[in-house]
C-alpha cells in the first residue's frame, strides 16, 4: 500500500512537471541557439574543402562532419548537455557522432543532389543541405537528450520525479 500512496501523490508530479519542462525548454534553446553557431562553421567548412578539391559536395560533407565532431561534441556537451550520462566520455563521444554522422548522410544527399542538379552553385548546396538537417533537426536533439546524454536510471528528462526519489512523496508514504 505505501507504494501505490506514493504512487498517486498528488505533489509527486506538481512541482517536478514544470521544473523539469523548463529545464527541457532551456535545454533545447541552448540546443537550437548552438546550431546557430556549428552548422554556418560547418558549411563554411564544406564551400572551402569544394573549393579546393573537385569532390561532389554530399561526399565531402560526411568528411568535413567527421572532422568537426570532436570539437562539436564538446560544445554541445559542455553548453547543453553539461551533466552528461554518466557513461563515459568516450559513450557519449560515439552516441553523438552516429547523430553527427546521420545528419551529414541526410543532409549529403541533399547536398549531393543539389551539386549535381544546380551545378554546383554554392548557395543552392548549403539551402539543399540545410533542408535536410531540418528534416532530422529535432529527431536528433530527441536521440541526444533521451539516448546519448540520458541519466543512467532517470528515465525520461522531462518527465517528473520518480515518486521513491521525490522527498514530499516518501513523506506521504511515511504516514501508514
Amino acid at each position: 500500500m505505501t507504494g501505490e500512496r506514493a504512487r498517486t501523490s498528488p505533489s509527486a508530479g506538481t512541482t517536478a512537471g514544470p521544473v523539469a519542462e523548463r529545464r527541457g525548454a532551456a535545454r533545447f534553446l541552448r540546443y537550437s541557439s548552438l546550431s546557430l553557431v556549428t552548422v554556418p562553421c560547418g558549411y563554411g567548412l564544406l564551400l572551402l574543402a569544394r573549393h579546393w578539391w573537385d569532390v561532389n559536395a554530399g561526399l565531402l560533407n560526411l568528411a568535413v562532419g567527421t572532422v568537426l565532431t570532436p570539437p562539436s561534441f564538446l560544445l554541445y556537451r559542455t553548453l547543453v548537455w553539461r551533466e552528461g550520462s554518466g557513461r563515459g566520455l568516450f559513450r557519449e563521444l560515439f552516441g553523438f557522432w552516429q547523430t553527427v554522422m546521420l545528419g551529414a548522410l541526410a543532409a549529403g544527399v541533399f547536398i549531393g543532389l543539389g551539386d549535381v542538379l544546380f551545378g554546383g552553385d554554392p548557395v543552392l548546396i548549403v539551402v539543399s543541405g540545410l533542408i535536410g538537417q531540418v528534416l532530422i533537426f529535432l529527431a536528433r536533439y530527441l536521440w541526444l537528450d533521451r539516448v546519448t546524454f540520458a541519466r543512467r536510471g532517470a528515465g525520461r528528462r522531462s518527465g517528473s520525479l520518480d515518486p521513491i526519489s521525490d522527498p514530499k512523496a516518501s513523506e506521504t508514504a511515511i504516514d501508514d
